[in-house]
């Protein structure tokens, strides 16, 4: 099932841009960006569309950027207008950076909400 296999995220050329080995876009759900030509891999982000209820498409989800892919994830959020950005992480755990403080400087609203450990009944 070549649709389905993350092969384009395989690549050696595309390797170093996944966070974690085990989590890779899906070739039929994968967001591509323009090539820039002579750069191989260059249309290769890890992450997937997501189908809202009335409009297929309608949500990008993907890794916390890297330092290696900083530049690809603004890229993304250019070429697909992506107007708001939902980050569903800590900036730092334990210890570690884990997503680059550039990308809270939106010039927009920023909230940062406490962790929820459990849900009421």
């Amino acid at each position: 099932f070549p649709f389905i296999s993350p092969r384009v995220a395989n690549l050696p050329c595309n390797k170093f841009k996944n966070r974690l080995v085990n989590i890779m876009p899906y070739e039929l759900t994968r967001v591509c960006l323009q090539p820039i030509r002579g750069v191989e891999g260059s249309d290769y982000i890890n992450a997937s569309f997501i189908d809202g209820y009335r409009q297929q498409k309608a949500y990008i989800a993907t890794q916390g950027p890297l330092a290696e892919t900083t530049e690809d994830f603004w890229r993304m959020l250019w070429e697909h207008n992506s107007t708001i950005v939902v980050m569903l992480t800590k900036l730092r755990e334990m210890g570690r950076v884990r997503v680059l403080l550039g990308l809270v400087a939106l010039g927009g609203c920023v909230r940062e909400f406490r962790q929820l450990s459990s849900l009421p009944n």
